[in-house]
């Protein structure tokens, strides 16, 4: 299907009005030889659509059964990665899948405890 060059942005304007932070994660290695990972820097924000506990829509959808505690969709340009950590309403995700689609990009993730 052929769609309009402005077709991404009339979908972000009106979809994607949450907004999301992306933070920085980093390794240190401690002298004993322990890895520390560290996430308190801010890498980025986006703005996505959000859902929880969607695996019953994922499963139908993509036919995918993910385990995953949020589900965002977002602009496939988006600088996210694999075991990044997202902030929503004040709780913390690691990032667990990344889906690609012609659209938009479907990020799936876990909540951090």
């Amino acid at each position: 299907m052929l769609l309009p060059n402005n077709f991404e942005n009339e979908i972000s304007s009106r979809f994607y009005d949450k907004e999301v932070t992306v933070l920085e994660t980093r390794e240190r290695i401690e002298p004993d030889g322990g890895v520390v990972r560290e996430d308190n820097t801010e890498k980025c924000k986006f703005f996505g659509n959000v859902r929880f506990n969607a695996q019953e829509e994922l499963q139908s959808d993509i036919g995918l059964h993910l385990d995953a505690d949020i589900t965002i969709t977002c602009r496939n340009e988006t600088n996210v990665s694999l075991n990044d950590c997202l902030v929503y309403l004040g709780k913390r995700y690691k990032v667990n899948n990344l889906i690609p689609s012609d659209s938009h990009l479907t990020i799936t993730g876990k909540e951090c405890k």
